[in-house]
């Protein structure tokens, strides 16, 4: 009998949790900010548009996700994780090559966070190398940055760049 109880407790839980997120997550079903939240657009800015390996290593792109909102009033964006953004960058065939939250441990807690009238900035690092540290080769790539508490084309922008050849 408990643990009949105990597990519709924990199913019930897991439930609420999963239907949170999925309203929190889409601003569309948050009626107050649904018009707001669909008039923002996301820009993916790079320090430059070719970037050249090192002797010391692989390059570095350095990248500002920018999230405007209109406004008039703020909107409230939930996130299922501590992750707010992510950058992921693919090479001439599609493949992903490298990702800037690779190696990286996020909190598995709901979270919010309003973006007010305005401009809202995420400053990215990533090194220019694949998983196992190496330089990435010579040649075009296509950056992808994008708000983690959405469908991933929500609130996303591509930039492209490319590798030269060391000289």
């Amino acid at each position: 009998m408990i643990l009949r109880w105990m597990r519709r407790l924990a199913l019930g839980a897991l439930a609420l949790a999963v239907g949170l997120v999925a309203m929190g997550c889409d601003p569309a079903k948050a009626p107050e900010s649904a018009q707001a939240a669909a008039k923002m657009t996301v820009t993916l800015k790079l320090d430059r548009s070719a970037y050249e390996h090192t002797a010391q290593g692989p390059a570095v792109l350095k990248a500002q996700l920018l999230v405007h909102n209109p406004g008039p009033g703020a909107v409230r964006l939930t996130f299922p994780s501590s992750q707010r953004y992510e950058l992921e960058v693919r090479n001439e065939r599609g493949q992903p090559v490298a990702r800037w939250s690779q190696d990286r441990a996020f909190a598995m807690v709901l979270g919010e966070e309003e973006i007010p009238p305005g401009d809202k900035t995420y400053g990215i690092e990533l090194k220019l190398a694949s998983e196992d540290g190496q330089p990435l080769p010579a040649g075009r790539y296509t950056a992808r940055g994008w708000v983690t508490c959405t469908e991933p084309d929500s609130y996303s922008a591509t930039a492209s760049f490319e590798i030269r050849p060391a000289r």
